[in-house]
């Protein structure tokens, strides 16, 4: 409780208190805090998830590279190393 001085009147008058308390019980904050917690958690996951499929795909797309460079090991672009592959298959099922 406050105190208020009416000086119009000459008195003190006792007003309530300015702060009010907080309006969410104790366990309803708590509960706020698990759901961020939980929240923060699986957006975690997620990053790490999304971390993954990119490594693998990086690795998926190098393996391939190295695939292909293996075919044909004449130093050149992958683009001519596969139309040469290309010119290769199709020259020998014409046979």
């Amino acid at each position: 409780m406050g105190v208020n001085l009416d000086t119009s009147k000459g008195r003190i008058q006792e007003s309530p208190s300015q702060e009010s308390p907080s309006q969410e019980s104790p366990s309803q904050e708590s509960g706020g805090k698990k759901k961020e917690e939980r929240r923060k958690k699986k957006e975690e996951r997620r990053k790490k998830k999304e971390e993954r499929r990119k490594k693998n795909r990086r690795k998926k797309k190098e393996e391939r590279r190295k695939f292909f460079y293996s075919l044909f090991p004449v130093p050149c672009s992958l683009t001519t190393r596969l139309n040469l592959i290309l010119s290769c298959m199709a020259f020998t099922s014409s046979l």
